[in-house]
């Protein structure tokens, strides 16, 4: 009989509106599986995600944690996204999952800059 171990997944996202060609934008993604919480709070940079007890509290209470433009440490490189999920799985089960993605504040950024090109060419 196989043992189930339980593992923490990462997922997270983020959209580059600062290409040349607008119709065409960048999306970056990030999974990550750890089995040890500490560990995987340690690659974020610090003042960009909430303590690991809180982490801790928030799982235990949801069974999942999501977190707005975190800073992971990532092959010697710093890199920044939109939204981070981290949710704790067990192995060798099959999981079937939706998820909403908060595109909100992207968005708005982005009209913001398309209203301020507007402005500039109506001068």
């Amino acid at each position: 009989m196989s043992k189930n171990v339980k593992i923490f997944l990462l997922k997270g996202i983020s959209i580059d509106f600062e290409t040349d060609v607008k119709e065409y934008n960048r999306l970056h993604s990030v999974i990550g599986y750890f089995t040890n919480l500490k560990e995987l709070h340690s690659q974020f940079e610090k003042n960009s995600i909430q303590s690991y007890s809180t982490i801790c509290s928030h799982m235990n209470e949801k069974g999942f944690y999501k977190t707005k433009n975190p800073v992971i440490k990532f092959k010697r490189a710093v890199h920044k996204f939109n939204e981070i999920t981290i949710t704790q799985v067990e192995t060798n089960r099959l999981y079937q999952k939706g998820d909403y993605i908060d595109l909100s504040e992207i968005l708005k950024k982005e009209a913001s800059v398309i209203n301020t090109n507007k402005a500039f060419l109506n001068f």
